[in-house]
């Protein structure tokens, strides 16, 4: 999936709002059924955020994601956005690991 990020997605400590419909028809089919399940919880679920462009040797970033009314990447998603220095415009993508299952990469 992939987006233009906004004003609101890269406030400090606010969440990164994902396409409901992309996240429900490319991401929620591919990922495990408790992993799902547990989107609804309170906690949400820990998962990895690996950024394509900095390779696999890369640093990982842990970050929690949530359903409410829509999914969302709260804890530790404007670290990511401060530590790459996105700005309003900026495109990125999203592809779930299916392998790791418990992982994004960012394009």
């Amino acid at each position: 999936i992939h987006g233009s990020l906004t004003d609101s997605d890269l406030c400090y400590g606010g969440p990164l709002n994902l396409p409901k419909r992309d996240f429900e028809s490319y991401i929620l089919p591919e990922m495990e059924n408790v992993m799902v399940q547990n989107l609804g919880s309170s906690n949400g679920v820990e998962v990895k955020i690996y950024i394509l462009e900095e390779g696999y040797e890369a640093d990982d970033y842990t970050i929690t994601l949530i359903k409410k009314t829509s999914y969302k990447f709260i804890a530790g998603w404007s670290n990511i956005a401060k530590a790459k220095g996105y700005i309003t415009g900026d495109e990125i993508g999203l592809l779930w690991d299916k392998i790791a299952e418990n992982s994004f990469f960012v394009l």
